[in-house]
């Protein structure tokens, strides 16, 4: 049986690089925990790299040394403390805080982070202290479901969590394995490095059932399903 798959990183820019391993984790199941760990830690590292080329390029070097920086990560629900460690550990040596000044660093469920910004940025957001409210986070790699209750309106809105999250590996990134496996099925072996062209390939033939589909069934209000096998 063929061990973890090594990840390859091509050198680029920083902004290259993030994207280059976000592809990469979307395999993440073929690395070690020794590559996903340096990956995350790299992954991190360009994003923080690629801001700062942003800031100085926009404010200059003396403004942006001199301002203090204070770094928000979003994860999953569901994550573990270890999981949370892990992640805190990444950034710390991506370079986001110091070692002795971890207040400029700290984690946020993304069901929470998700909560804060849509209350501020609704316009007509009638949500007054201590009303309830329900998230469903429905992202990439999981899906998330969290009660939160408003805690503080003033100065900045702050939410607290009510009960338990729950949630699964049910994200889009598991509809994508899905498909994968479909191909395989069909076709047969496939080389990873040729399975993205296939996929594709296969997506812009059919492409007019995307665009088509979606007006159609706004027009109706019966369901429609496709079975694939």
């Amino acid at each position: 049986m063929a061990g973890p798959r090594q990840a390859k990183i091509t050198k680029g820019s920083n902004i290259e690089t993030a994207q280059q391993l976000a592809r990469i984790f979307a395999v993440a199941g073929t690395l070690s925990p020794e590559d996903l760990t340096r990956g995350i830690t790299k992954y991190l590292g360009s994003l923080l790299g690629h801001a700062t080329d942003h800031m100085l390029a926009k404010w200059g070097k003396e403004f942006v040394n001199q301002t203090p920086k204070e770094f928000v990560l979003s994860v999953p629900a569901i994550w573990s403390d270890r999981a949370k460690a892990k992640t805190m550990d990444c950034a710390l040596n991506a370079g986001l805080g110091g070692r002795n000044m971890e207040t400029n660093i700290r984690l946020i469920s993304e069901p929470e982070a998700a909560a804060v910004y849509t209350i501020m940025t609704l316009p007509d957001c009638a949500l007054q202290l201590n009303d309830v409210f329900l998230i469903c986070d429905a992202g990439g790699g999981t899906v998330d479901l969290t009660t939160y209750r408003i805690s503080v309106l003033q100065p900045s809105i702050g939410v607290e969590e009510m009960s338990v999250g729950n949630g699964g590996l049910c994200g889009s990134v598991m509809l994508d394995f899905r498909f994968r496996e479909f191909i395989q099925n069909k076709l047969g072996d496939i080389e990873p490095e040729d399975m993205n062209d296939v996929c594709h390939a296969i997506l812009s033939v059919s492409c007019f059932s995307v665009v088509l589909m979606p007006a159609r069934c706004l027009r109706n209000s019966t369901r429609e399903y496709v079975n694939l096998q």
